[in-house]
C-alpha cells in the first residue's frame, strides 16, 4: 500500500524549542534554633529538561490503481507521531506534476479518454483545483505522542485506453507542528456531555441536567465544562433539547446510553452484521451518504480524537 510511486508525500515541520536552566552546586547551612533544638533551611528545585523529540512520518508514496473496469483504488495515508508530545496537521497541499492537472472533486464520466487530469481527497476532504485542502477536515484533532492516524484516500481519473506503470502525477505536502490548543477551545465528546462524570452518557445525565434546569441542582454540580450547550449564557430547556438531540444522534444502538457498546455495534453494522435500531443520523462525516468513513469518524469522536466547541458543535 506504501511501496508504489504514484503520489509522493513530503513532510515539512518547522519548530524551535529551548529551555535554559542551571544547576546549583553550592550547599546551604541550616539555621539552628537553640530554643527548639531544630535547624531549618531550604533547597531550590532546579529543572533541566530536554526538548521533546519531533519525529513524524508519512508514506513515501500514495499508490493509485485503476482497474481495467475503471474502478479506482487508493492507498491510505498513515501519519505516525513518534514524538514525545502531541502534534497537529497545520496544512496540506497537492501539487500536480506536469503535464497532469488537478481538478476539484468531479465526475469524469464524459471526459475524453486518456486526459491527464485527476481529483484527489483524503479522509473525505477533497483538494481544490489550486491544490489546497482543509487540514481541519482531513485531521480534526491532534495525534497523541506515540500513536498514528490512518486516513482513507480516494481519487478520480478519466478512463484510459493504454496502461500506465508507476507514473508520478503529483506530490502531497503535509505540514505538521506541535499541538497547541488555540483560543477557540476544544473539548472532547465526554467532557461536554457526560454530565455526572461517570464515564458514559445516559439517563442519569439527563436527570442531572434537568435538575440543574429546575434549580434543584447548581450548575457547578455537573462534571462537564458547562451544560449551556446552546451558548445563551443560561441553562434552560433549550440546552436539554440540544442534549437529547445528541443522544438521538450518537446513541447508535438506541439503548439509552452512549458508551463503548455503540462503537462495537457500529462496527458490526459497518460489516453488514447489525440490523437493530440506529441513531437518527449516522452520516457523521457529512458526505451525504453512510459509508465506512462514518464509522471512522464516529469511533474518533467517541475516543476524543475529534473535538467540539464549548457550545457542543463540531470543531
Amino acid at each position: 500500500m506504501k511501496k508504489q510511486k504514484w503520489l509522493s508525500a513530503a513532510l515539512a515541520a518547522v519548530f524551535s524549542l529551548s529551555l535554559a536552566s542551571g544547576a546549583l552546586a553550592a550547599e546551604v547551612d541550616l539555621d539552628y534554633d537553640a530554643a527548639t533544638n531544630t535547624a531549618a533551611g531550604s533547597s531550590l528545585v532546579s529543572l533541566t529538561a530536554e526538548a521533546a523529540t519531533f519525529s513524524v512520518t508519512v508514506p513515501y508514496a500514495i499508490p493509485i490503481h485503476v482497474a481495467a473496469t475503471g474502478e479506482v483504488t487508493v492507498g491510505d495515508v498513515t501519519i505516525r507521531n513518534n514524538s514525545g508530545a502531541p502534534v497537529q496537521l497545520d496544512s496540506i497541499h497537492v501539487t500536480p506534476k506536469s503535464p497532469w492537472l488537478l481538478d476539484a472533486w468531479t465526475d469524469y464520466a464524459s471526459a475524453p479518454t486518456d486526459t491527464k487530469r485527476f481529483c484527489f481527497q483524503i479522509n473525505g476532504a477533497a483538494a481544490e483545483a489550486d491544490g489546497s485542502m482543509d487540514a481541519a477536515a482531513v485531521l480534526p484533532g491532534p495525534i497523541p505522542a506515540g500513536s498514528a492516524e490512518t486516513l482513507p484516500c480516494d481519487a478520480r481519473l478519466p478512463a484510459r485506453t493504454q496502461a500506465l506503470q508507476d507514473v508520478q502525477i503529483a506530490s502531497v505536502l503535509f505540514v505538521v507542528s506541535w499541538y497547541t490548543d488555540t483560543a477557540d477551545e476544544r473539548y472532547t465528546f465526554h467532557e461536554l456531555y457526560d454530565v455526572d462524570g461517570n464515564g458514559q452518557i445516559d439517563a442519569d445525565d439527563v436527570d442531572l441536567l434537568q435538575a440543574v434546569i429546575d434549580g434543584m441542582e447548581d450548575a457547578s454540580s455537573a462534571q462537564v465544562l458547562t451544560p449551556d450547550y446552546n451558548g445563551d449564557h443560561a441553562v434552560t430547556d433549550a440546552d436539554m433539547d440540544v442534549f437529547l438531540s445528541v443522544l438521538d444522534r450518537y446513541d447508535f444502538n438506541a439503548d439509552g446510553s452512549i458508551d463503548d457498546q455503540d462503537v462495537a455495534d457500529f462496527r458490526q453494522y459497518n460489516v453488514g452484521n447489525y440490523t437493530s435500531p440506529l441513531a437518527e443520523n449516522i452520516d457523521y462525516d457529512g458526505s451525504g451518504e453512510v459509508n465506512s468513513k462514518d464509522f471512522t469518524t464516529y469511533a474518533r469522536i467517541m475516543a476524543g480524537m475529534i473535538f467540539f466547541h464549548a457550545d457542543g458543535s463540531l470543531f
